[in-house]
């Protein structure tokens, strides 16, 4: 018997098959928003209608990832950018010393956004292999069966 499975997408039909499974096996959920997923883990899944469903589900969202992804492709770039601008601006006497400091604030604080974001990207994917019972890496295209 199938103790663990994993729903990807937490929409009408994703939501009402979760449902149904979380009677019969553990069931995660994998939603595109994180709001979503909180709400899910906080308050479970509850389906009303011609029947009345209600299960405990684990959710996570994917969102961490594409945050981190932006992160890195996006946010620290500018950072890194704005400060060696700064730092190159002062030796020329161009802007103050508190402005370069501001400049490498704003880059230190895009790192450990980054860092926050890895390290929840890495606990969702964590959470699904869990779910899954087998690492995602088995879910490639082209890997071993």
């Amino acid at each position: 018997m199938i103790e663990r499975v994993c729903v990807i997408g937490a929409g009408t039909i994703g939501s009402l098959l979760a449902g149904h499974l979380a009677a019969v096996c553990e069931v995660s959920v994998l939603t595109r928003r994180e709001e979503h997923a909180a709400m899910l883990r906080d308050h479970g899944l509850r389906i009303s209608g011609k029947h009345e469903l209600t299960g405990a589900v684990f959710a996570t969202a994917d969102a961490a990832l594409r945050q981190a992804i932006f992160i890195r492709d996006q946010l620290l770039p500018s950072a890194r950018e704005a400060y060696r601008v700064a730092t190159s601006s002062y030796a020329i006497g161009g802007l103050s010393a508190l402005d370069v400091l501001s400049a490498r604030t704003a880059l230190l604080a895009a790192e450990s956004q980054y860092a926050d974001a890895l390290a929840a990207a890495n606990s969702a994917r964590s959470d699904l292999e869990r779910a899954a019972g087998v690492p995602l890496s088995t879910f490639a295209p082209g890997a071993p069966k």
